[in-house]
């Protein structure tokens, strides 16, 4: 709910603009310390993170995006209107307000080599997160804000840039290790029946392609998922440079290639899943078919996007039946009515 507060409701307060302005800055890594990586925790050499916290996350530029089957029509026949709510419609989305966000070159969450903290050095040498914080600390109005912003980001897509993700660990004795840092994003899915209840009975799956299918993915596109099971959310950290395709990685002599390039598979889509068989009470399958030019505009690289589903909760005929009947009766052969 946090998360959604900023996005909705602090836009409207216009911190950067009002008589007593309040200027928010995100400063972040993105290298990873290996002499830290913890083998029972690969999360601590996570690409797309500081060893401890993905930039995604830190980056408070995020979007919520609202999507809903159609509701249902009292006495519609039953084929038409599953035929009607296998479509899901775009509600709403809306952005946070405009935050600066800056990507630290060389710097990891923590360590006396490279944290971003903690790795300052106590002398006259020049210092990329001390430069960073005096560049926040002379703003003084909107307007040199929104310019620090805007050189933030162009900051931060030279950084991205192909020519600078390729990193070699170089190991005694045995081979260097190659790591490529692409950048990636984050997409909290939150399922809601058309009550405000968490429809756990569904599961969410991607697709690609021309004819929207699951396999047809690009390899690698997830590095991570993750379902909580108190509020039924659903995480997916997204390789954004797969999705939208990339061109090869140069490797570290002239001439050679350390990935050949990445070509996407458009348009992707999403696609609501529900329980096998029917039920008295169930949701129905729906999708949302987006080409490349409406869907990825809404995953942004280095942000979190939330998407709100909220599906039909379908109670048929026959859920509940008075009768005058008194011996039991079995119900499982039952045949099912309608929506109600």
């Amino acid at each position: 709910e946090l998360n959604l507060r900023w996005i909705e409701d602090y836009p409207r307060l216009k911190l950067v603009e009002s008589t007593t302005p309040l200027f928010q800055f995100v400063l972040s890594g993105d290298a990873i310390d290996r002499k830290l990586y913890d083998f029972v925790n690969p999360y601590t050499g996570e690409i797309g993170s500081d060893g401890v916290v993905r930039l995604a996350a830190a980056n408070l530029n995020a979007t919520h995006i609202v999507l809903e089957q159609p509701a249902l029509v009292e006495g519609e026949a039953l084929p038409s209107a599953r035929k009607r709510l296998r479509s899901l419609n775009k509600v709403s989305s809306k952005r946070s307000a405009r935050t600066a966000f800056k990507i630290v070159p060389g710097k990891a969450h923590s360590g006396e080599a490279m944290g971003i903290m903690r790795g300052v050095r106590n002398d006259e040498a020049t210092d990329a997160t001390v430069d960073a914080i005096l560049r926040c600390l002379a703003i003084s109005d909107a307007t040199g804000y929104a310019r620090l912003c805007g050189e933030f980001e162009s900051e931060n897509n030279a950084h991205q840039d192909v020519a600078n993700r390729l990193e070699v660990e170089h190991v005694p004795v045995l081979p260097d290790r190659e790591y490529i840092h692409d950048p990636h994003a984050m997409v909290v899915f939150r399922l809601l029946d058309s009550r405000g209840i968490g429809a756990p009975d569904v599961k969410v799956l991607l697709t690609a392609g021309p004819n929207h299918d699951p396999n047809q993915l690009p390899e690698n596109f997830l590095a991570d998922r993750q379902f909580n099971k108190r509020s039924g959310n659903l995480s997916f950290f997204l390789n954004h440079a797969t999705l939208t395709g990339c061109p090869a990685i140069p490797g570290r002599k002239p001439g050679e290639i350390a990935r050949k390039a990445l070509v996407p598979r458009p348009p992707y889509g999403l696609r609501i899943v529900p329980r096998d068989g029917e039920h008295y009470v169930e949701y129905w399958m729906a999708e949302l078919e987006a080409d490349v030019a409406n869907l990825l505009p809404l995953i942004a690289p280095n942000e979190t996007t939330i998407i709100d589903i909220r599906m039909n909760r379908i109670v048929r005929e026959g859920v509940y039946r008075m009768t005058r009947q008194l011996s039991p009766r079995s119900f499982k052969d039952a045949e099912l009515g309608g929506p109600l």
